[in-house]
């Protein structure tokens, strides 16, 4: 009954398996739901590859330790959490400060691998309140990562400093490119093309072409295998 609008994880489910070429399944399971931990399961069974929330709208707190299961289920079957970071400027916000990225903080320790969603940028240029917390989880956590979805100059000149991995670490770079969002209108600041973040051998980024979203969902895949 708080929902904006909804799309149902069977809709996505069987969207993918029809176009199996075009989508990866991303779908949406709010924790609070009395079956959630079995929905994780049903749609893990059915090929979805990701658990995206956003916690603003679907009003709830990553960080209460009731949702341990659902975070410990999630790393069972090995399902990132994507979740939204920051203030939420196109749904309805219920809450602004769920999206505050400590609150992640209760799925990392329970082994969930988890992607930031817009580098954990507060939204609102150049004022990047949560950059503290976002270096701390690259340090901190091995199963974390972030995307750059949506953050476009003049915010990136806040990331300069954000820490890469150890030299010799497992761990790949921390911020990936997210899916296609629109640009703000900064065309001489900001990147030209399209690019993605990959590790070579020697686990130093570098950026090459790509095409699609589906090649980079595929990225997101592979984090938890």
């Amino acid at each position: 009954a708080q929902t904006d609008f909804l799309i149902s994880n069977d809709y996505v489910l069987k969207t993918t398996r029809a176009y199996p070429n075009e989508f990866l399944a991303g779908v949406s399971i709010n924790p609070q739901r009395r079956d959630a931990i079995d929905e994780v399961h049903r749609c893990a069974d059915d090929g979805a590859t990701l658990v995206k929330v956003l916690p603003n709208t679907q009003q709830f707190n990553p960080a209460d330790t009731c949702y341990k299961a659902f975070y410990q289920t999630l790393a069972e079957r090995r399902l990132p959490l994507l979740s939204h970071v920051g203030y939420e400027f196109t749904l309805i916000g219920k809450d602004q400060s769920l999206g505050d990225p400590d609150r992640l903080r209760t799925a990392l320790d329970e082994g969930a691998t988890v992607i930031a969603a817009h580098a954990c940028s507060y939204g609102l240029i150049l004022f990047e309140k949560f950059l503290p917390t976002l270096r701390d989880f690259v340090k901190r956590y091995p199963n974390f990562y972030a995307d750059i979805s949506s953050l476009t100059p003049p915010q990136p000149l806040s990331y300069a400093a954000v820490p890469s991995p150890p030299a010799g670490s497992p761990q790949a770079p921390p911020l990936r490119h997210g899916l296609p969002a629109p640009r703000l209108p900064f065309p001489l600041l900001g990147p030209r093309g399209d690019s993605r973040v990959t590790r070579d051998d020697s686990h130093q980024e570098s950026l090459r072409p790509t095409s699609g979203g589906l090649s980079r969902l595929r990225d997101w895949v592979s984090l938890s295998q």
